[in-house]
Parts: C-alpha cells; structure tokens; sequence
C-alpha cells in the first residue's frame, strides 16, 4: 500500500513579540498552494504573461495559512480578516510574514528530511536472470 499523498489538516502555534501569536495551517493542500498564486493575478490573456497585482503579493500567503490570531486593539481581540491583516502596523507585518515563511521553510525542511531518511524502491524491480 503507498502512502497517504492527502494534507492532513492540522493547526500550529507560532509565537510573536510581546506575547502575541498566530495559529497557521501546518500545511497548506494543493489547492491552496495554487491559490496563493491565482489570487496574485491582475490580468491574464491567452498567450501572454500574466499580470500581477502587486497589493496582493504577500497577503494572498498570509490569508492562505493564517487560522486566528490573538492581536488586540483599544476595543479588544480582533478576528482575523484581511481587513485586519491589513490595517496592521508594517512592524507587525513584516513580523507575521518572517513567521510565516519560517514556518513554511521548516516544514519543507521537514519533508525533505522524511523523504531522505525514508526506504524507496525502485519503479521497475530487477529479476534474476536464468
């Protein structure tokens, strides 16, 4: 039997300054991986390069992986929302996004590691000859 080839879903916590944290997927499916990249897309014509929207470069990740948040403003918690994520001082920002793409590095990292470590064989299996 081969192995399971479907994302589990599943939910990490990382931390932030001052206490803070975002809750992420620990990894994104196919359809959200391509979805990052459709959701940049300004324009595109049959036969040409596409145009990007550059004010959705970054967020289109961000919106992808994030799940909550514990941020606050002078009325309390504030749910997770692109409004909010872009409402957000750049300080904390550039925080989410440096969290984010070291969370996914680390889990390629991790992938890469697995599959290293793991027993493969070979798609044609060799026969002794007679």
């Amino acid at each position: 039997m081969g192995r399971n080839r479907f994302v589990k879903p599943q939910v990490v916590r990382l931390d932030l300054s001052d206490g803070d944290w975002i809750d992420v997927k620990r990894q994104l499916n196919a359809g959200e991986t391509r979805a990052i990249f459709t959701e940049m897309i300004k324009e595109q014509h049959a036969g040409s390069v596409a145009v990007i929207d550059s004010a959705r470069v970054g967020i289109t990740k961000l919106l992808a992986y994030i799940v909550a948040w514990s941020l606050v403003d002078d009325n309390g918690p504030v749910a997770f929302s692109e409004a909010a994520l872009t409402n957000l001082d750049m300080e904390t920002f550039r925080e989410i996004v440096d969290a984010v793409d070291a969370h996914e590095t680390r889990i390629e990292s991790e992938k890469k590691m697995l599959t290293a470590g793991a027993t493969t064989s070979s798609a044609i299996s060799q026969s002794v000859a007679s």
